[in-house]
């Protein structure tokens, strides 16, 4: 009895041990709070050397495999590495909307809609009462100071800085995305930008970047900016603007999202704003086929800054452009919080705190059962020792660690006793 019960403490202990493994990876912070002072955090700061990403789900990638829409002449009106489909609409720089009739290859032919009505924007326009209906409103009060920022393509890259156009786990694109944080953070915004990778660049990765949209969400930010480039020849985007060479922002909506009109709404007043402030920046509204999680959020918007052809330093200088367009667009943030202009928020991958759980397990239970084969080699003088203690564990202690061989002994006694009964 008393060697039974040192096992099954033993048992217990092992027991124990893992449940206090698990509580502690679980009780790992799952964001990490960065001070407003510090630089923005980029992925592959903590990241290994990157790989090329096998995977391209937009065209693009290559030069002969643009998307160019042309109006009823032939002229062309954008270019562009997303698929574009029958039905798809575009309002270029000069407000004009067009609709896709019908694609042939990698030709979309539009028909020529009429000129757009854009919202009129005042040097200081933040008054509620100016918005049309399906129209929202720009936003009062300290509520407006916080901004959230992620990408679904985290692999994306320009090629004459950083040597590939998709750079798997450390794409170019959040040290645009950073770019962009810096400047609103300066302009009195908490930015919460996400440097959660969604990698690979395939069909799911909207699905996996939605959980990350959720969750910046939590924090009730006034938008919600998908950063993405295009996959375009470099003078599609390419721009002077106050002096400086700089990358052009194309504004994406999803036209497949129960939020469409406000998301469109948002970006008509985001590219008033644009062209009454940095002329030329916008280059257009795309409004295409697919959500891109914009049904998460009245104010949520995908952004192409630049293409892969374009240099890097010149797309983030095209998103500090973007960054001081957006305080007019959502109701300029000059409230602080918490005395400073807040931070940025690193969101770790997704799993990531899974997988520490599941490491420290396979460790620990790794540990053990090493442990125990060397005990048992040792006690038992060798392999065919070993062998056969295994096999009287199994049928004879593991057995009476589960009772059945003291269940057995009582059933035998009951029987005995009615043989002699009868």
């Amino acid at each position: 009895m008393m060697a039974l019960g040192r096992k099954r403490w033993v048992w217990v202990l092992l027991l124990v041990l893992v449940a206090i493994t698990v509580t502690y990876a679980y009780r790992q912070p799952r964001s990490q709070e960065i001070n407003s002072r510090e630089a923005v955090p980029v992925i592959g700061e903590t990241l290994a050397k990157p790989v090329v990403n096998p995977f391209r789900s937009r065209a693009g990638e290559e030069s002969d495999r643009v998307y160019a829409m042309v109006d009823e002449k032939g002229r062309e009106i954008m270019k562009t590495g997303m698929v574009i489909a029958p039905g798809d609409e575009y309002i270029d720089a000069d407000n004009r909307r067009y609709k896709v009739v019908r694609v042939k290859g990698f030709t979309a032919y539009a028909r020529y809609v009429g000129q757009e009505e854009m919202p009129a924007v005042e040097e200081e326009d933040n008054n509620p009462s100016t918005a049309r209906p399906g129209e929202v409103a720009p936003v009062q009060g300290r509520a407006r100071s916080r901004i959230a920022l992620y990408h679904t393509h985290s692999d994306e890259s320009y090629v004459p800085t950083d040597g590939a156009a998709s750079l798997w786990g450390k794409g170019g694109i959040f040290q645009v995305g950073r770019a962009m944080a810096e400047r609103l953070r300066q302009k009195g915004y908490q930015v919460i930008h996400s440097t959660r990778p969604h990698d690979p660049h395939d069909a799911s990765a909207y699905e996996r970047s939605r959980r990350t949209a959720i969750e910046l969400l939590r924090g009730s930010p006034v938008a919600l900016i998908d950063v993405h480039r295009d996959a375009t020849p470099p003078e599609v985007y390419r721009r002077v603007i106050d002096g400086q060479p700089v990358t052009g922002v194309k504004l994406v909506v999803g036209r497949q999202n129960p939020k469409m009109t406000a998301n469109l709404n948002f970006a008509k007043r985001v590219k008033s704003v644009a062209d009454k402030t940095k002329p030329g920046l916008v280059t257009g509204i795309f409004m295409a086929s697919g959500d891109y999680n914009q049904d998460l959020s009245p104010r949520a918007l995908l952004v192409e800054v630049g293409a892969h052809t374009n240099r890097r330093e010149e797309a983030e200088q095209g998103a500090r452009l973007f960054a001081d367009v957006l305080p007019k667009a959502v109701g300029g943030a000059t409230a602080q919080i918490g005395g400073r202009a807040g931070g940025t928020v690193n969101t770790p991958a997704p799993g990531r705190e899974a997988r520490g759980v599941w490491t420290a397990l396979l460790v620990i239970l790794g540990l053990a059962v090493g442990s125990a084969v060397v005990f048992l080699l040792v006690a038992a003088g060798g392999v065919r020792g070993a062998i056969k203690r295994l096999r009287h564990v199994r049928y004879v202690e593991f057995a009476n660690f589960l009772g059945l061989r003291k269940r057995e002994k009582q059933g035998q006694k009951r029987q005995d006793e009615n043989s002699r009964e009868g």
